[in-house]
């Protein structure tokens, strides 16, 4: 789950720098409208996956330490399965849409 939030990550970042180094009628590629919007989804995409596992992780360390209430645990047994399921199911969408944006 980490692993696949950090690959969207990377690939958001290469298309990002790429998209600011090209240059469009004018104007970087990136203040583009239809760029714009497409790179704002994946920025948003993005940061949801990383405060998922953050989350996530938040719920592991507080059961490791003892301090997790019920619902905690609970939420722990749940989360981990749909988070995983969810941005490892999303991610290679998440990448190719990226490559995309990268392509010459």
């Amino acid at each position: 789950m980490f692993h696949d939030s950090h690959n969207c990550c990377r690939a958001l970042q290469y298309a990002l720098n790429h998209t600011n180094s090209r240059r469009a009628f004018g104007t970087e590629l990136s203040n583009q409208p239809l760029m714009a919007n497409v790179l704002t989804a994946l920025c948003v995409e993005s940061e949801a996956h990383t405060l998922t596992s953050m989350r996530v992780a938040k719920a592991f360390d507080e059961i490791d330490k003892g301090i997790a209430t019920k619902q905690q645990e609970e939420f722990f047994r749940v989360a981990v399965s749909v988070a995983k399921y969810y941005i490892t199911k999303r991610c290679p969408n998440f990448t190719y849409e990226a490559m995309v944006i990268n392509d010459p």
